[in-house]
């Protein structure tokens, strides 16, 4: 028991997260640990836990406490360490060798892309700006003419509003509506 809740204890004391589950892992260690012993005293005893089992148990905590925890809790430490550089390691390759280069290429992908809509932003502006001066020299002859005949049909544009709310009004209230 002893033995087993002290790896217990080292595990969840290393794992930042784990300190947070700490009450309910207490809890369901406790609990499984009742249900091995009782699983114990029922093959061994018929089920029966008797004041003998309880001291029993407390002396083989104590030899264990006195003998063994300091060599225990040392081999358990080593191994978190050693778990630990393990993962580091195989973290450190596994983003090497998959992670970097998936990175690297999204980039190069993404640059070329930028670069792509850029020139491509360009030659839509020079596209535009040389459509405009060629529609300019195009329809050039055409804007003299327009403005003479302007005036004239300035009074005519003026009376169509008018015109679009009387019909706007007639379509609302028709004039002879019972």
């Amino acid at each position: 028991m002893g033995c087993v809740f002290d790896i217990y204890n080292t595990i969840l004391s290393e794992h930042p997260l784990l300190r947070w589950l700490r009450t309910l892992a207490d809890l369901l260690f406790w609990l499984v640990f009742a249900v091995w012993v009782y699983h114990f005293c029922l093959v061994t005893d018929e089920g029966r836990f008797r004041i003998y089992t309880l001291g029993i148990l407390l002396f083989g905590y104590v030899v264990y406490r006195l003998t063994l925890r300091k060599l225990l809790l040392g081999s358990v430490a080593l191994l978190v360490k050693l778990t630990r550089m393990i993962f580091r390691i195989v973290w450190r390759i596994v983003y090497a060798v998959v992670i970097w280069p998936l990175l690297a290429c999204w980039r190069i992908v993404w640059r070329i892309c930028s670069i792509a809509y850029s020139v491509l932003q360009k030659l839509e502006n020079m596209l535009v700006t040389f459509l405009t001066f060629g529609l300019k020299i195009l329809f050039w002859p055409l804007k003299r003419p327009w403005e003479k005949f302007k005036p004239m049909f300035l009074p005519f544009f003026g009376h169509w509003e008018g015109f679009w709310t009387k019909l706007s009004n007639m379509l609302k209230h028709p004039p002879n509506a019972a």
